[in-house]
């Protein structure tokens, strides 16, 4: 997420001082400029969106038990059961 917005948003400022003001590698930011988000990195990024909605509409109440539990209801669809 932070090396989009560098590559979106500071098109005009030296590479190495958004990433050094951003706090991530140099290195990073170009391989995942030539190398773009996978299936799988975008199915783990929405399974932990997930965990972390319900965490926080139970007002972090939840624990791990109770969360495996309202996953494997599965009463909200994921945006990737919507493509498949």
């Amino acid at each position: 997420m932070i090396h989009t917005f560098i590559t979106e948003h500071c098109s005009d400022l030296p590479v190495s001082t958004c990433c050094r003001v951003m706090k991530v590698s140099t290195s990073g930011l170009y391989q995942r400029r030539n190398q773009p988000v996978t299936d799988t990195e975008l199915a783990e990024a929405y399974a932990a969106n997930e965990v972390h909605d319900i965490w926080t509409m139970s007002r972090h109440a939840y624990g791990s038990p109770r969360i495996r539990d309202e996953l494997r209801l599965g009463t909200r669809p994921t945006p990737l059961q919507n493509h498949l």
